[in-house]
């Protein structure tokens, strides 16, 4: 009685699936295979089974007598996990780091992804710098290269021509509070009996850089606790620089916001009622300063300039947080001149 020859095939099969031109699976090209358990030989060599009959197509897909053709991926290493997947003896050699993360500055000066004793730290972005305009490089990592506007002295308005000057954007007003060129003067009315605000904004960004932005505002005298005005510099981020008068305790007061955080805030005494107000930068440094007469300035507060102040937006104007007892008109008769 012949033995069944299914035991020779199956071996010849399985040691087919191995016989791709890759070490890694211990095969030689002989096509012999070594096993902690023992040897065997290919269907090429000789086995038990060439006793029981010669079948020279035994395992073949085409007749041929050949095995089939191996297609199986070259084994790797590339997952950060402590394992040697590939059997070479060697651990998570095949991984890649990850080179980019961030943007901008914060891309190029990144900590690659590594990977150590199977634990894989995440690549992580550098830290933003101070923005340098108009060099092609972004240095905040905000998505964008900063580009400078025009100096923000270049636009002045004296409000006398009854209508409001195009560069300005269309007035920002809720509730009943309004705003009009009027009789050489930019009014502010606010009513009694209701929160609400007006302000008034250039249309194009302007440069603050070395340069300083005025607003005449005669006395204000009129303290109620929840009046302010102010005059502002607005980045296209939404960062403000703001300073004005606070009704809740008649000073002035200066504050930054950054990235939505205040970053800066301080008061100083309002009185003896300056006409003239004015935030200068310079060197890196914010002054806000107050004068009688245009002449000569005293600085109310000072800190760093916290982020780029090339391209900002100009706004001025009144808000009222919560109803008033009376109603209040404020005039500004110049910005960026002198009377």
């Amino acid at each position: 009685m012949t033995p069944p020859r299914c035991p020779v095939v199956l071996v010849s099969l399985v040691l087919t699936a191995c016989t791709s031109d890759n070490p890694a699976y211990g095969l030689d090209e002989g096509g012999s295979s070594t096993s902690a358990g023992g040897s065997s030989t290919s269907a090429g060599g000789s086995h038990a089974g060439d006793e029981l009959g010669s079948d020279d197509d035994a395992g073949s897909a085409d007749g041929s007598g050949s095995p089939p053709s191996c297609d199986a991926p070259a084994p790797t290493d590339a997952t950060c996990d402590g394992i040697d997947d590939d059997c070479d003896g060697s651990i998570d050699e095949d991984y890649a780091p990850i080179t980019s993360c961030g943007i901008g500055h914060c891309n190029a000066t990144n900590t690659p992804s590594s990977c150590i004793q199977g634990m894989e730290s995440a690549c992580i972005p550098g830290e933003p710098i101070d923005e340098l305009p108009d060099d092609d490089v972004d240095q905040d990592c905000d998505g964008m290269d900063a580009v400078s506007g025009p100096p923000i002295d270049s636009f002045w308005d004296d409000f006398e021509d009854g209508s409001v000057d195009p560069r300005w954007a269309e007035p920002a007003c809720t509730g009943d509070c309004s705003i009009a060129e009027q009789s050489g003067v930019m009014h502010f009315a606010m009513p009694a009996g209701q929160a609400c605000s007006c302000t008034l904004s250039t249309a194009d960004v302007y440069s603050l850089v070395d340069e300083d932005v005025l607003l005449d505002v005669p006395a204000i005298t009129y303290f109620f606790e929840p009046l302010r005005f102010s005059m502002a510099l607005v980045t296209e981020q939404g960062d403000v620089i703001e300073y004005g008068f606070d009704g809740s305790g008649d000073a002035f007061f200066a504050e930054i916001e950054d990235d939505g955080a205040l970053v800066f805030a301080q008061k100083s005494e309002y009185p003896p009622r300056p006409r003239f107000w004015r935030i200068r930068e310079q060197g890196g440094q914010l002054y806000f300063e107050s004068s009688p007469d245009g002449a000569s300035w005293g600085v109310e507060m000072q800190t760093e300039t916290p982020f780029f102040v090339g391209a900002v937006r100009f706004r001025f104007g009144a808000e009222i947080s919560a109803p008033m007892p009376n109603s209040v008109g404020i005039s500004v008769p110049n910005y960026n001149t002198l009377p």
